[in-house]
């Protein structure tokens, strides 16, 4: 069963889908990724591998789906990830896995970088940024600013001709559509903007400054994509010596929605150190 409630935090009242928190078991959070929102984890809360096993954590950022938008303006990744902390703090989780999908993934990263008190267990980036090859919807949302359109890009562009053109193919691509449509356009440019500065390629390198952060962190982690959507330059970065990655064929970029239950058992055994 899927939980919904509000739960404060600096900026706005977060909306949150979870499920029932029993202390002893393992936990999970689920971040979002650009114009999307906790929809797009709801296949989590329902698979017989995690529903009964796991504390399912999946919010909304602040200017996204069903959260208030930042009383301050912020969106930077910063403070949205102060305010994950201060969620987690509410229930409280001493320790969980955490799970970001695409900007999510970036967010993710940033996180357990900063894991100071080791309370980051075990992390899957699915389609982060690693290069700049994966700018695609960011570099077409900043040059759409740039010309003083990016309202008419985001309403008509993107949400009515290139993301409903995903949806023919991938149905997951659809449900993307609907969280689009709940996104406030301040929250997905700022939001764009972060991505741009984190995903500047490394001098004399092929990856970004985010792509290094996943590369170097500490805890177990996993880089899950999938075979229709990851650019050239990170299936190159992916080969690096001792980064751990998972293709899933027939999936586009919501591999967790394209693949579901191939990967939820993934991240199952994963997360009890399979």
């Amino acid at each position: 069963m899927i939980l919904e409630r509000c739960h404060k935090v600096d900026g706005g009242a977060m909306f949150l889908r979870r499920s029932e928190i029993v202390l002893d078991r393992p936990s999970l959070l689920l971040i979002h990724g650009l114009g999307e929102s906790g929809l797009c984890f709801q296949e989590a809360f329902a698979h017989p591998l995690l529903r009964d096993r796991y504390n399912i954590v999946a919010p909304d950022l602040l200017g996204f789906g069903r959260s208030d938008a930042a009383a301050d303006g912020d969106y930077s990744f910063a403070r949205q990830i102060a305010r994950l902390w201060q969620l987690i703090d509410s229930f409280p989780l001493e320790t969980f896995n955490l799970v970001g999908h695409s900007m999510g993934g970036d967010i993710g990263a940033l996180i357990c970088a900063g894991d100071d008190q080791d309370r980051v267990e075990r992390f899957v980036n699915i389609e982060g940024d690693l290069s700049e090859g994966d700018r695609f919807i960011t570099d077409q949302a900043l040059k759409s600013d740039a010309s003083g359109r990016f309202e008419t890009w985001l309403s008509q562009d993107f949400m009515g001709e290139i993301v409903p053109d995903w949806g023919r193919k991938w149905p997951s691509c659809n449900r993307y559509l609907e969280s689009l449509k709940l996104c406030r356009p301040d929250a997905f440019l700022e939001s764009a903007k972060q991505i741009a500065v984190w995903n500047q390629r490394l001098p004399d390198k092929k990856h970004a400054i985010i792509g290094q952060f996943h590369r170097d962190l500490p805890q177990p982690k996993r880089f899950c994509f999938g075979d229709h959507s990851v650019s050239p330059e990170s299936r190159t970065f992916l080969k690096t010596p001792d980064l751990k990655h998972r293709e899933f064929p027939n999936a586009f970029h919501w591999v967790m929605i394209d693949q579901a239950d191939g990967f939820y058992r993934y991240l199952d055994r994963f997360c009890r150190g399979d």
